[in-house]
Parts: C-alpha cells; sequence; structure tokens
C-alpha cells in the first residue's frame, strides 16, 4: 500500500514507478526521495540522524568520520534552568 502512495507522487512528478519489497527497501527508498525532494532545505542531515544513518552515509559520500556528539543537539541553558536534574549532552 506504501508503494501505491508513493508512486502516486512519482507519477505525478512524471517519475517512472519505483517499489519497494520490503519495510527497509521501502525506507531506503523514502530516504532517498526526500533526499532529493528536500535538497536546498536541511532536512537531510534530520532524516539521517533518525533513521540511525548519519555517520555511514557521511562518510560514504565525503569520505569523513563523523563524531557521536554531531548526533545530538544542546539542550537549550533555560530548560535545564528551569530543570536542574536535567545534564547536558555529552560534547556540550
Amino acid at each position: 500500500e506504501a508503494n501505491e502512495y508513493l508512486n502516486r507522487i512519482r507519477k505525478r512528478a512524471g517519475l517512472d514507478e519505483a517499489r519497494a519489497d520490503t519495510i527497509e527497501g521501502f525506507i531506503d527508498l523514502l530516504a532517498e526521495e526526500r533526499g532529493r525532494e528536500f535538497v536546498a532545505e536541511g532536512q537531510r542531515w534530520f532524516d539521517l540522524t533518525r533513521l540511525g544513518r548519519l555517520q555511514q552515509t557521511v562518510q560514504q559520500v565525503k569520505g569523513i568520520t563523523v563524531g557521536d556528539q554531531y548526533r545530538l543537539f544542546p539542550i537549550p541553558q533555560r530548560e535545564r534552568d528551569v530543570n536542574p536534574n536535567l545534564p547536558q549532552n555529552p560534547g556540550f
């Protein structure tokens, strides 16, 4: 069913149909589609981080190693002021 909805959008854009036979394959396909769709909108980093593929993808594409600290953002100080038991994320 997910392939059907994805292909409706691809057809409207004048693209050939795409098909994934597994959930993992569909996630791969969807990640590629979002990479093209939002190429200049800064969404790729968040998608790759959410999917746990940031370090692997940056290594393949750029040839550099991304440290674990880049998978998280710092917790805003105002939030830590409200809750003094809230620790800061590692690396910040």
